[in-house]
């Protein structure tokens, strides 16, 4: 009897903690996805990196190197993102994307980290 309380016990447990799981993975994932319409929307309307990106510890401290480096690789990322994403309205609409943040990612490897960040005072406050 003490068996059969354990075993529906543990089966509880697994069915808990899985629904626990799939919603927290949902939640994170919501977020990520977020952050990149939003982080590629700023920087196409700005064609500066988000101010958020300022915040960084690379990029607050790291120096102009590692500033420059994590700032590209994070907007390539986004490129990334957007050439596999379904989340986008046609392939008309992707190609346009992926182009001008192609754009400014080559615009930005010629740039300061405060032209990227567009000056010294951006983001700050």
């Amino acid at each position: 009897m003490y068996l059969l309380l354990i075993a529906a016990g543990f089966i509880v447990f697994l069915i808990l903690f899985t629904k626990f799981n799939l919603f927290y993975s949902e939640k994170i994932t919501h977020l990520l996805v977020e952050r990149k319409h939003r982080d590629a929307e700023s920087i196409l309307a700005s064609g500066c990196a988000p101010s958020e990106w300022k915040k960084h510890i690379l990029v607050s401290i790291g120096g102009d190197s590692l500033a420059k480096l994590f700032v590209l690789k994070k907007l390539q990322r986004i490129v990334h993102y957007f050439e596999r994403t379904r989340l986008v309205d046609d392939e008309k609409t992707r190609e346009s994307i992926v182009s001008q943040l192609t754009g400014i990612h080559n615009h930005w490897a010629d740039m300061s980290r405060e032209e990227i960040f567009g000056g010294p005072d951006r983001g700050d406050g």
